[in-house]
């Protein structure tokens, strides 16, 4: 396991999130051999100490401040066995987007990493490129509504489409182009709930991976 930052809490993470699921004895946290894992954040409410108040501010509510100082966690977590695999934690007050981009460089190889709306946005998916263009993972993001800058490049059997999608490298000056494969699609969960879903992912070929069982992947990861 490894943990982004230094400090006292990051090595006792690293004593404890070492664990991972196995192909054989727990199959439901792999997707045609791909390791599963989802990406999340959150806040912790610390007790409001003068050294704690040094390093950490009070997240804003709707109508004031919350009355704990909060911490920030971003982990990488095993689907199916939600077993957490490693953690980045704000030391000085990074947003969650922040944390997670550092994060991802932590995946170990053969990874799909699953990630909701607030990954599926240019900067974070240039972060990804430059990680998976590099490596052998994957990954399949639900995108939020909008428009981004992108080029048709062929229509795929099952409904998806191939994407020529540029944006702005966030480290450097530039753009950076790089392949996606779209998918739309309905989904529907408890109580009948209808959900429609944009879904971008590096995973190009169609035959091997359809658009359809991609949308059940990211509508059961949460349970």
């Amino acid at each position: 396991m490894s943990v982004a930052r230094g400090g006292d809490l990051e090595w006792i993470l690293e004593e404890i999130l070492d664990s991972r699921a196995d192909p054989k004895r727990e199959p439901e946290a792999f997707y045609q051999g791909l390791r599963l894992v989802g990406i999340d954040g959150t806040l912790f409410s610390m007790f409001n100490t003068p050294s704690v108040l040094q390093q950490l501010s009070k997240a804003m509510s709707r109508r004031m401040k919350a009355a704990f100082a909060k911490l920030g966690v971003v982990a990488l977590v095993e689907l199916g066995t939600h077993r957490p695999m490693a953690a980045a934690i704000a030391r000085t007050g990074e947003s969650e987007m922040v944390m997670a981009r550092r994060l991802i460089h932590l995946l170990p190889g053969g990874c799909l990493l699953l990630a909701d709306r607030l990954y599926g946005v240019g900067k974070f998916l240039v972060a990804f490129l430059q990680l998976f263009a590099q490596g052998d993972n994957d990954f399949l993001v639900r995108i939020k509504r909008g428009k981004f800058k992108s080029r048709l490049l062929r229509r795929c059997r099952d409904g998806s489409v191939l994407l020529l999608v540029w944006g702005a490298d966030p480290d450097s000056p530039g753009r950076v182009e790089f392949q996606v494969r779209e998918i739309r699609g309905v989904v529907i969960g408890r109580g009948a709930k209808r959900t429609s879903l944009r879904l971008w992912t590096s995973l190009l070929d169609e035959g091997l991976f359809p658009a359809r069982q991609l949308l059940e992947l990211t509508s059961s990861a949460g349970r």
